[in-house]
């Protein structure tokens, strides 16, 4: 017989038999859960309160401070919440009973033995102390602050199920709003609605002037340069070849680098435009800075 496992989702439906008062230890695991969850329901109608009541005294013109420290307060209690709801009810995070027991319950109309049921552990809930914060510092564009808080979550091993509640963490007030009505817990469904919602429609013309900028001395090295600037180039969906992109590659390089390199380009008999991409055009780059006495910085 396969392993029964609860989860958050049996608490309000399960006829779990008044067997399972024989079974303290799984009795007590659901009864947490159940707590949680009422927590959390309490909580976001207080979060959805809070947050008609500003909007409401902002038309008025009144000060709103308090009542937003209020639902920020909300907002974290509720995001720990739905972690430790998550951490109870994940897979990963359940330990099998340690009393041997072969005596039956009831749990969803059928017999279930103790030896196949697991319940959940006392696992401690971790959340990073360096997760990013979006439209802080230099964190606008949504796909770079989206990669950089995956990575954060890969470095600490975090599961993809703890993402949307660690996303929370990541918000200032009116964003989580946006996150929280969503109710989306799918972490590809909640990272495509973030970035559809939040995207610059002049994402686009941004990508290109700071290609226009970019250069090797602003970068420090050749290397850095051409790492900078294929991000780019790839978030503007340009291939190699594109002629914009081998125009301001050339552009950004110390000039005596561009003269070496356009002699080198003329050696190497390319019949046309087409043979050259950013991608011949920064292994040249590396190689004369290589070769080159000069500081590849310019």
């Amino acid at each position: 017989m396969p392993s029964v496992m609860f989860q958050a989702s049996d608490i309000l439906d399960s006829d779990i038999s008044t067997e399972m008062e024989d079974e303290p230890e799984i009795a007590e695991s659901i009864s947490q859960l159940a707590a949680l969850c009422i927590d959390m329901k309490a909580l976001r109608a207080k979060i959805t309160l809070l947050a008609k009541e500003i909007e409401l005294m902002t038309g008025e013109g009144s000060d709103t401070t308090a009542k937003e420290v209020e639902l920020v307060k909300a907002q974290k209690i509720l995001t720990m919440k739905g972690i430790q709801l998550e951490m109870a009810s994940s897979e990963d995070e359940l330990v099998d009973i340690k009393k041997e027991s072969t005596s039956p319950f009831k749990y969803g109309g059928s017999t279930v033995d103790k030896k196949d049921v697991k319940v959940v552990s006392d696992a401690k809930v971790v959340v990073p102390s360096n997760l990013p914060q979006f439209r802080s510092k230099d964190l606008f564009d949504p796909e770079e602050f989206l990669e950089l808080f995956e990575r954060v979550m890969a470095a600490h091993n975090i599961m993809e199920t703890r993402y949307v509640t660690l996303l929370g963490l990541c918000l200032d007030p009116t964003d989580n709003q946006w996150l929280n009505s969503r109710r989306l817990d799918k972490w590809s469904v909640v990272r495509d609605a973030f970035m559809c919602h939040f995207k610059d429609p002049n994402a686009e013309l941004r990508w290109i002037q700071e290609l226009e900028q970019l250069s090797v001395e602003q970068c420090g090295s050749v290397q850095r340069y051409n790492d900078s600037f294929t991000k780019r180039m790839v978030r503007l969906k340009w291939d190699a070849t594109n002629h914009m992109a081998v125009h301001l590659y050339q552009k950004g390089l110390p000039w005596w680098m561009e003269v070496q390199l356009h002699g080198a380009i003329s050696s190497c008999q390319f019949t046309t435009n087409d043979d050259l991409s950013v991608e011949v055009l920064s292994a040249m780059a590396l190689r004369l800075a290589a070769l080159s006495n000069t500081p590849s910085k310019g």
